[in-house]
């Protein structure tokens, strides 16, 4: 710490509430060098969620280690040496962000709330973060399955299909 006398920290997501906790957790080790980290975690889920605190640190080092585990820190070795391999759709939705784990996050939210207490602060942050952390993402999961679901792609051929003169002549 002595030799330190300057940082510098790029956060490149695409919504900023995305990089808070990292944001926050900057700012107060450049305050002091030597901040417990971990203690530092605890308070900020104490104070910012109350009593919902422990659904939301699940929540929260959950998605921490899907990011790094399974999203940006997958590398592949190639003869150029390692780099990163992105999941594909597919793996992202069916696997990764699959719809079991989707209602386990959506649980904690719901949980951390209700302990919270309706229409506390604390609550609300925990609406915040549904709507900026959990709602985007189960979106996005749930339109590609839908878009990839066998029943409704045939529901929908079959519909388009039936009617008269779409393909005329033609013999099924």
């Amino acid at each position: 710490s002595p030799w330190i006398f300057g940082a510098f920290a790029q956060n490149t997501t695409t919504r900023w509430m995305y990089g808070h906790l990292n944001t926050y957790v900057y700012a107060k080790v450049c305050w002091n060098n030597k901040t417990d980290v971990n203690a530092l975690l605890e308070e900020y889920y104490t104070l910012m969620y109350g009593k919902g605190r422990e659904e939301m640190k699940l929540f929260f080092e959950t998605l921490e280690k899907i990011w790094i585990g399974r999203i940006v820190g997958r590398m592949v070795d190639t003869p150029l040496g390692p780099v990163p391999s992105q999941p594909s759709d597919y793996e992202l939705f069916n696997s990764i962000y699959s719809v079991e784990r989707l209602a386990m996050l959506d649980g904690w939210l719901k949980s951390a709330a209700a302990k919270a207490g309706a229409g506390t602060l604390e609550a609300r942050r925990v609406e915040l973060m549904r709507r900026e952390y959990f709602e985007p993402l189960s979106k996005r999961a749930y339109k590609y399955l839908d878009s990839t679901d066998v029943k409704r792609g045939l529901a929908w051929r079959s519909e388009k299909l039936s009617a008269p003169n779409i393909i005329p002549n033609a013999t099924f």
